[in-house]
């Protein structure tokens, strides 16, 4: 009985025509209904599968052009140095100067990152700070997510009080201090409006970061935030209607 051979150089000169190939497209260059061949073929080659559609696309490294990043796009395809997606996003999370959201994490590999950072949670491979949307992603060791924490903290500061004057270098205590003797010169609703506005700049946990920060209360934060948002503002007068001392008429007995 005659034995089918299958020969390498065919598949090789299939993948360069292609670039990225499926698996059924595999079989058939190869003239094959077995998984199992193209299979013992790949693994003759250096090749990749996609982290983007499960997996369902294959390349070989010599085709792949990456990019500083260790990605590679080739309609409709995402490639990785690091090969599945699990294994991409923590690398792109270990690696950074400042975590990932999941939103900067998708903005960047162009794919959804929830199931895997989810994966790598309950694996403890990954830590998180923060609530609903917002969550940060850092690295599982405490000092390198302590590095990470103090790097974005660094960044979001110097984004919320941007200055053409002052130099990027300012230290966080001096933008405090600043940020302190601003509010000193604002009359009552003028500093009610100013914590709102920096509170939302803060996201989640805003409303209590201000008021910690001005020691006030944080319903009087929450009160500016809600003001501004709804546009219930007085224009022309620090107190409403009524509010204040009474007026020394008022006071007189008739």
């Amino acid at each position: 009985m005659a034995i089918t051979r299958y020969h390498d150089r065919k598949l090789m000169d299939f993948f360069q025509a292609q670039k990225i190939c499926t698996m059924p497209e595999l079989k058939a260059a190869l003239g094959t209904s077995v998984d199992r061949t193209v299979w013992r073929k790949l693994k003759g080659l250096a090749y990749r599968t996609s982290y983007s559609h499960r997996g369902a696309y294959y390349t070989l490294d010599r085709i792949a052009r990456w990019d500083g990043q260790g990605l590679w796009f080739y309609a409709p395809a995402h490639f990785s140095r690091q090969g599945t997606l699990l294994k991409t996003v923590e690398h792109f999370v270990m690696t950074s100067e400042g975590g990932y959201t999941a939103g900067e994490l998708e903005a960047v590999l162009g794919v959804e990152v929830k199931e895997p950072l989810f994966r790598l949670m309950e694996q403890k491979r990954l830590k998180r700070d923060g609530t609903g949307a917002l969550y940060v992603y850092y690295a599982a060791a405490s000092e390198q997510a302590q590095a990470q924490r103090a790097c974005r903290q660094a960044e979001e500061t110097r984004s919320r009080y941007p200055s053409s004057a002052a130099p990027r270098a300012l230290a966080v205590e001096e933008i405090r201090a600043a940020v302190i003797l601003f509010w000193s010169l604002l009359d009552e609703q003028q500093r009610r409006l100013y914590a709102g506005l920096e509170s939302m700049k803060l996201g989640a946990g805003g409303d209590r970061s201000l008021a910690e920060l001005l020691e006030v209360d944080v319903g009087t934060v929450a009160r500016g935030r809600k003001e501004l948002l709804s546009g219930d503002i007085l224009r022309d007068r620090v107190r409403r209607v009524g509010g204040g001392r009474m007026a020394v008429e008022k006071k007189r007995p008739t």
